[in-house]
């Protein structure tokens, strides 16, 4: 086989590069922090928001088949239902290997193959979103944050459904008490609720770095060890300060 490799680099404003994809063979790497838009990236990160995605199907005849890889610990719920709409768009066969984790809003994106593969020791966490208010404000105010929580939780939880085990009868509520309990699924425990075949080929773990694992409240410690002490460097810091300084306007 021919292997063909295309590669996408994102530039902002200031003709920086913010991100970048491959495609091997039609294969698309979906590893990192899923975010709303290239000025929440930083420069050297696995980071993706929609703007990404649409550059890279331009590239495609609309009918080629794709494979998607996933390792992400989540992001903006808003980046991450975009990036699902539109990869469900494309009309070519979509095929899902999650290699890791599919983390929050990446659980949904995980969803959107046609066919979905996972190992017996890839993972799936599900959750209600979360977000991060900072000042002052009135109960007006705070009625509005909720009411955005829970239209997103139902936008999350109708993807769910729709990808439920055929095989099995599960109620809506089963899997919002899922994600009310900030659910951590491995291998068998995913293709019980959602539609994924799992794959017996043995599979070395794929480390996952994320700046979101801390928001979480139920991250496995083998998660957390997982990630690349080396990342600790002043690139992230700057990263996790944005993200800090912007979480207000972003739901997760």
């Amino acid at each position: 086989m021919v292997i063909q490799i295309k590669k996408y680099d994102f530039k902002n404003e200031n003709n920086n590069i913010v991100g970048s994809l491959e495609l091997e063979n039609n294969k698309l790497y979906i590893y990192g922090d899923i975010v709303m838009d290239s000025f929440f990236k930083c420069e050297e990160t696995e980071d993706i928001c929609p703007k990404d995605i649409v550059e890279f199907l331009k590239e495609l005849e609309n009918s080629e088949e794709i494979e998607i890889h996933i390792n992400s610990g989540g992001g903006s719920v808003f980046g991450g239902l975009a990036i699902y709409n539109l990869l469900k768009q494309y009309k070519g066969k979509k095929v899902v290997y999650i290699d890791g984790l599919a983390g929050s809003i990446a659980s949904v994106i995980a969803l959107v193959g046609d066919v979905v593969y996972i190992y017996e020791n890839s993972m799936m966490m599900i959750h209600n979103p979360l977000t991060a208010i900072c000042g002052y404000y009135n109960a007006k105010d705070l009625k509005e944050q909720i009411t955005a929580l829970e239209n997103c939780k139902k936008s999350i939880l109708s993807v769910y459904m729709a990808n439920i085990n055929i095989t099995k009868i599960i109620p809506e509520e089963e899997i919002s008490n899922l994600m009310d309990n900030e659910t951590w699924l491995v291998g068998e425990e995913i293709a019980e609720y959602f539609k994924a075949y799992i794959l017996k080929d043995k599979n070395e773990m794929v480390a996952c770095v994320s700046s979101y694992f801390d928001k979480y409240k139920n991250t496995p410690k083998n998660i957390i060890n997982t990630q690349d002490k080396g990342t600790k460097n002043t690139l992230e810091q700057e990263k996790q300060q944005i993200l800090n300084d912007l979480e207000k306007i972003c739901i997760i």
